[in-house]
């Protein structure tokens, strides 16, 4: 899993040792123990009787592994690739569509507009992660730099640190995304 996220996206940052992970019920998330450059995967314990819950968490939190930021705040381009990541691995290994385990409206926001920018721009998050190595970092001006065919709008939310756009309120509507994405968002809220 994680070799595919490397390969889809860039190596991971070796500068902190993975540890292995566990089954909490403060997860799923990134633990940073002592922060002191180990980190652990926590999982809740619903993973422990649903593979398609493991699998979905477990690559989500595969994303995080390759820019940890020892805590800081992911932004929704970060979270957005994880959303997709995992979509994407529950179609490769289990013929899932993770779409519809998505049950958070901002997750599934920030996965469709990552989703467009991949479609429009393969390497997309490989490339910003050259441009910005400290992922949390990059601003709207570097995504329209990598991705021009993106809207300053969707800019905008990508570069976000994602607890702001959780507390914004923008998920409880699809003005800002294009038609595509919004009927794609449109046919996954039931």
């Amino acid at each position: 899993m994680l070799n595919l996220a490397e390969e889809m996206f860039g190596p991971r940052n070796k500068d902190f040792t993975i540890l292995g992970f566990e089954f909490m019920d403060t997860g799923p998330r990134i633990w940073y123990p002592n922060n002191n450059g180990n980190i652990v995967i926590q999982l809740t314990p619903e993973a422990l009787n649903s593979e398609t819950i493991a699998l979905y968490q477990l690559a989500h939190e595969c994303i995080h592994l390759l820019s940890p930021s020892g805590g800081a705040y992911a932004n929704v381009l970060e979270e957005g690739v994880a959303v997709y990541f995992s979509w994407l691995y529950l179609r490769k290994v289990l013929q899932v569509d993770g779409r519809l385990i998505t049950d958070e409206a901002h997750y599934l926001t920030a996965g469709l507009i990552v989703e467009k920018a991949l479609r429009l721009k393969p390497d997309f998050y490989k490339e910003a992660r050259i441009v910005r190595p400290r992922i949390w970092e990059i601003n709207d001006s570097d995504i329209i730099d990598l991705c021009s065919e993106l809207s300053l709008e969707e800019a905008r939310i990508l570069a976000t640190p994602f607890s702001q756009f959780i507390k914004s309120g923008f998920t409880k509507t699809t003005d800002s995304l294009d038609e595509g994405t919004r009927l794609r968002f449109d046919s996954y809220q039931e």
